[in-house]
């Protein structure tokens, strides 16, 4: 039907039959469904085209490419993302935001064929007396509950890994402050994805606070979401060979005596910070994709360094006088119940914070003196502000221009730059980026201006700081260090309004 979209595709080779079994799943505004044909070499689709009339001599029925269609009821409205068959081609595997499900598929083969009579295929399939919802043979219609990894269900059934997230109950790294221990019906309830995110409909997969080791070592990669302090330890104890990305602030200076100096206490895995690639991913690919461990940077930090590195590295402005007014929505301070977070605090009003003692300085002059040429010292001045909105970022950087460098040059240099760059885009002349253009995306949008100060720029930068500042750069990470598409699973468009 025209108002049905194609969501998924399988096909599995039927040796016994010499035939080809299809499988699509495809929805529509209120319904999904699931539909099944099969053609053999002579008759492919690619040369009659699906439920064409057979070609003149030829028998009708099979070579015709007759569909039986069926309602998949299973997870409600939530769209099938994913289909695969089994070896055998006696299952198929179908993926949906509420988990993965299993279908017999033998019954629908024997209609198709002509050998079974044409009935409902949802709901009690092989007659077992179940609704075959049962994937992982253990009589529930679900996962396997003690299986604490992340499943990924493609067409071909090639390319899948196993993910653990160690920490999910904040926005970014903050855990919640008000559990109190002892409270049973809390316990329980802080241990479902549908208490914590109910919009995820995803109620029967647990947190893993704690790792246990057990579902570690079943897993090839790991997200780490804790707050800042007390990942360093925790990553040690990994099994080596895993892939991490580390979402806190734990290993993103390399020097162990800068960190204690700015968090406040010594660091507990300073032979493990050698290891570290700093995963601004724009800027360190290559480095990215062979490491092991990636520090994951900050939303202030992301939004800063990547309209600056490339301009220090051309030597287009001076390392002196670079001024950072930034600003943050209330997500970026996490999710715990602060009075500062209060909506009366927030709401019709701003405020700055950490005024030159920011945690993300060291962070950014950090990086900043690795591009610098002649190894000359970068200082910034940099002041943060909360701003009364739940997402976004804006970091207004103000810049010296060395001798000869007009505003155009730097505009010119960072376009050429970041063109290839599937995340990164700078704005035409007189255009202005604002927060709400890349809202809930992993884009960052770039504006240059001459400021009416002679010899000086303005440049503004806006992200999600939730998204290319936190877990959608943590994804890119993880998908160069796993060798999948850069891009895959990052290509929303921005939520607007």
């Amino acid at each position: 039907a025209s108002s049905r979209r194609v969501t998924a595709a399988a096909r599995f080779f039927h040796s016994g039959e010499g035939v080809h079994v299809v499988a699509v799943a495809a929805t529509d505004v209120f319904n999904n469904h699931l539909a099944f044909c099969t053609y053999d070499d002579e008759h492919s689709p690619h040369q009659n085209g699906f439920g064409a009339e057979a070609p003149e001599g030829k028998q009708q029925g099979r070579e015709s490419h007759q569909w039986h269609i069926m309602p998949w009821k299973r997870g409600g409205m939530n769209s099938i993302t994913g289909l695969c068959f089994s070896e055998e081609g006696t299952q198929l595997l179908v993926a949906n935001t509420r988990g993965l499900h299993t279908l017999n598929t033998r019954r629908a083969l024997g209609i198709l064929l002509g050998r079974t009579k044409d009935r409902p295929l949802d709901g009690d399939d092989d007659g077992d007396g179940d609704d075959d919802g049962d994937c992982d043979g253990d009589g529930d219609d679900g996962d396997d509950d003690d299986e604490r990894y992340e499943r990924c269900c493609s067409g071909s059934g090639a390319g899948r890994k196993r993910v653990h997230r160690v920490g999910d109950n904040a926005f970014a790294c903050a855990p919640p402050e008000d559990k109190r221990e002892g409270d049973h019906e809390r316990e329980e309830r802080w241990t479902t994805f549908r208490f914590l995110f109910p919009s995820l409909e995803n109620g029967k997969r647990p947190l893993f606070p704690e790792s246990s080791g057990r579902e570690v070592d079943e897993v090839d990669s790991v997200f780490c979401c804790l707050p800042h302090g007390t990942t360093q330890e925790i990553i040690a104890k990994l099994p080596r060979g895993k892939k991490v990305v580390d979402l806190s602030a734990d290993f993103r200076l390399k020097d162990v005596e800068e960190y204690a100096e700015w968090y406040g206490g010594e660091h507990k895995a300073p032979e493990l910070q050698k290891e570290v690639v700093y995963g601004l991913t724009e800027f360190k690919r290559k480095e990215v994709e062979a490491a092991s461990l990636v520090a994951n940077p900050g939303c202030y930090p992301t939004s800063i360094q990547l309209p600056l590195i490339p301009l220090l590295r051309e030597k287009l402005i001076t390392t002196e006088d670079i001024i950072i007014d930034a600003k943050s929505g209330v997500s970026g301070a996490g999710r715990g119940a602060k009075q500062s977070n209060l909506y009366v605090e927030i709401a019709e009003g701003m405020n700055s914070y950490g005024i030159t003692s920011h945690r993300h300085v060291p962070e950014i002059e950090q990086q900043l003196r690795e591009v610098v040429p002649d190894g000359k010292e970068v200082r910034i001045s940099f002041t943060p502000h909360l701003m009364p909105f739940s997402r976004g970022m804006q970091s207004t950087i103000y810049v010296k221009l060395e001798e000869g460098v007009s505003v155009d040059d730097l505009r010119t240099t960072l376009t050429s730059h970041f063109e290839p760059e599937p995340f990164v885009h700078v704005m035409p002349q007189g255009e202005i980026p604002h927060t709400r253009f890349v809202r809930g995306s992993n884009q960052c949008l770039i504006g240059v201006y001459e400021d009416r100060i002679q010899g000086r720029a303005i440049i503004i930068s806006v992200i999600d700081n939730l998204v290319k500042g936190a877990s959608g750069q943590a994804l890119q990470n993880m998908n160069l260090m796993l060798g999948f598409p850069e891009e895959m699973g990052l290509m929303q468009i921005p939520m607007f309004p």
